[in-house]
């Protein structure tokens, strides 16, 4: 890769670039290839690729940058990281074939719940097999009480959620809504994982120890859940326009959703969630989405409560290192012939219903 070893010029604008998480891909479209440098080359060579020997240095004065080359069409790493490690993916892009003329842009960025760049960009056959969901939430104390609010929008089925709920300081009922929403990404406030914010006026900060407490909790919900964390400034928790984007995005064809809009009303905390993500997916610039989505109230005893551990304990679902489909419920279950059925059996899955009626429903 003689075209890229002296970038001097290159190197100055990725060092520029400055840190990133650890959970972020940066790649570099250079024509019909991609190039990875530093730990992400590391990374993918030997996490995706399991090959070594294909990480190459270039060098630059005194410093040796490893770097790897992937193919344009290969796009199956991308899935990869974003689907199974739930990894983010920037992509940068030079005015020229090499980009030594050190124009550089963010041609396109992508997370587990925001897929909406890749779209007419990378073919991912199997995409729609996989879910994609993006959840906000918020955490209050209020009254002395827990008070969780959370949003949910998966846009392949042009479905919204909203739901409020009162919770303990283990946080059972959010690990249990997020294992049964399947969410891949979700949405937080600013320092969200530092302490729980207090309603002025209305309620009193939590003790420091408890805050301390919750955070852990929090950050162990996250991890066991598999869930990418990413924090948005606040004000984009308190979008002053919720209700007419809803009363943009929602289908008017269903004879129940005016009922449903009156009882999300009450939901404040849970509107301004749903505003943060409707804000992050920028779901008004499609013009697609107008009147196509669906919007539906969360309430968690319409399930059986399964947390990260008890999904993960029964085999439910497959894991990310199962090499055979007889290895979770769902591969020996799925006869499904179209990706739509396979996730609505992933859904029920995670969402075993306790009404015997609705099951009767479900399964006549």
């Amino acid at each position: 890769m003689s075209s890229i070893t002296d970038e001097d010029q290159f190197y100055n604008f990725w060092r520029a670039l400055g840190p990133k998480p650890q959970t972020t891909l940066r790649c570099f479209e250079r024509g019909e290839i991609f190039t990875l440098h530093d730990s992400d080359a590391i990374l993918v060579a030997r996490d995706y690729f399991q090959n070594a020997s294909m990480i190459k240095h270039f060098q630059t004065g005194r410093t040796s940058l490893p770097y790897i080359i992937i193919k344009k069409s290969d796009t199956e790493f991308l899935r990869h990281f974003l689907l199974r490690r739930q990894y983010r993916i920037e992509i940068y892009s030079g005015s020229t074939r090499t980009g030594r003329d050190n124009d550089w842009v963010l041609k396109l960025k992508a997370s587990p719940g925001n897929l909406t760049q890749l779209e007419g960009v990378f073919s991912f056959d199997d995409l729609v097999t996989e879910s994609t969901g993006l959840t906000s939430i918020s955490v209050k104390w209020w009254n002395d009480q827990l008070h969780v609010a959370l949003a949910f929008c998966e846009k392949d089925c042009r479905r919204l959620v909203i739901g409020e709920f009162i919770d303990s300081m283990h946080l059972a009922n959010l690990e249990t809504a997020l294992v049964q929403l399947n969410s891949r990404e979700c949405l937080v406030p600013t320092g969200f994982l530092g302490a729980p914010t207090a309603t002025d006026g209305k309620t009193k900060p939590a003790p420091k120890l408890a805050d301390s407490t919750l955070t852990e909790h929090l950050a162990m919900i996250f991890d066991r859940a598999g869930i990418l964390v990413t924090e948005l400034d606040k004000k984009d928790f308190t979008q002053p326009d919720v209700l007419q984007d809803l009363n943009y995005l929602l289908r008017r064809s269903n004879p129940n959703v005016t009922a449903m809009e009156n009882k999300v009303r009450d939901c404040q905390q849970g509107l301004a969630c749903l505003g943060a993500i409707i804000k992050f997916l920028d779901l008004k610039a499609d013009e697609s989405n107008a009147a196509a989505f669906s919007l539906h109230l969360f309430n968690l005893d319409n399930f059986v409560r399964l947390d990260s551990a008890a999904t993960r304990a029964l085999h439910l679902l497959p894991g990310p290192d199962d090499r055979h489909r007889y290895q979770s419920v769902f591969g020996v279950l799925n006869n499904c012939r179209t990706p739509q059925g396979q996730r609505l059996l992933s859904q029920w899955l995670r969402q075993p219903l306790t009404d015997i009626n609705k099951i009767g429903t479900v399964i006549f």
